[in-house]
C-alpha cells in the first residue's frame, strides 16, 4: 500500500549507541497472549516495527511474535492444534534464545505479568545471556518509534515507521498506557 510506505532517507537519528549491537543476534521478548484479538494484533504490529527498525540499523534479531503469530494463524486455517499459550511455544523459544547474544525485553503493557516473558527472562539469566529492557514510544502523528532504555532512560533508537492500521489506532488512543 503506497500510503504505508515510509521515507527514512531524511531521518537521521543518533546511532552511536546502536553500533555496539550491530551484527549480533538479539531475541525480542514481548507479551502477546491476551483475551482480546485486537490487543494481540496491536502487539504484533508494534513488535514488527521494533524488529524492522533494529534490522535497519544492522541489529539482527529474532522476534518470536513476528514469526509465531503468522504460523499460528496458518495452523488454525489448516485445522492444526495451536495456541498462543507459552507452554506450546516454550521449547522452541528457549532454543532460539540459546542462539542469541542478548535478550531484549520490549516492555509493552503486561510484560511483567506475561508467563512467556517471565520464563524467557529466567532462561536468559540461567544461561548468562545479557538482558536489556526497552520501552516503546509511538508517535502516531509523526509516525515515529522510539526505543528507550529502562536502565538509564536514554533514547536507544528513534526512527520513522509505517502507520499502525486504523482499526488498531483506537486501542492506543482509548487506553494509551494500558493496552499495549
Amino acid at each position: 500500500n503506497e500510503e504505508d510506505k515510509v521515507d527514512n532517507e531524511e531521518y537521521h537519528p543518533e546511532v552511536d549507541n546502536v553500533k555496539a549491537y550491530a551484527f549480533k543476534m538479539v531475541y525480542l521478548a514481548v507479551p502477546y497472549t491476551h483475551p482480546l484479538e485486537n490487543v494481540r494484533e496491536l502487539r504484533f504490529e508494534i513488535i514488527n516495527r521494533v524488529s524492522g527498525s533494529l534490522f535497519s540499523y544492522g541489529i539482527f534479531n529474532f522476534s518470536p511474535i513476528t514469526h509465531s503469530h503468522v504460523v499460528a494463524e496458518a495452523m488454525k486455517v489448516d485445522g492444526l492444534a495451536t495456541t498462543t499459550k507459552w507452554d506450546f511455544w516454550a521449547e522452541y523459544d528457549c532454543y532460539m534464545i540459546s542462539l542469541c547474544d542478548a535478550l531484549w525485553v520490549v516492555c509493552l503493557d503486561g510484560w511483567k505479568r506475561s508467563v512467556g516473558v517471565t520464563a524467557e527472562i529466567i532462561y536468559a539469566q540461567e544461561n548468562n545471556i545479557p538482558i536489556k529492557y526497552l520501552d516503546v514510544h509511538l508517535n502516531m502523528e509523526r509516525n515515529t518509534l522510539q526505543l528507550i532504555c529502562r536502565d538509564d532512560s536514554t533514547v536507544f533508537l528513534e526512527t520513522k515507521v509505517a502507520p499502525i492500521p486504523g482499526h488498531l489506532q483506537s486501542l492506543i488512543k482509548e487506553s494509551r498506557d494500558a493496552i499495549y
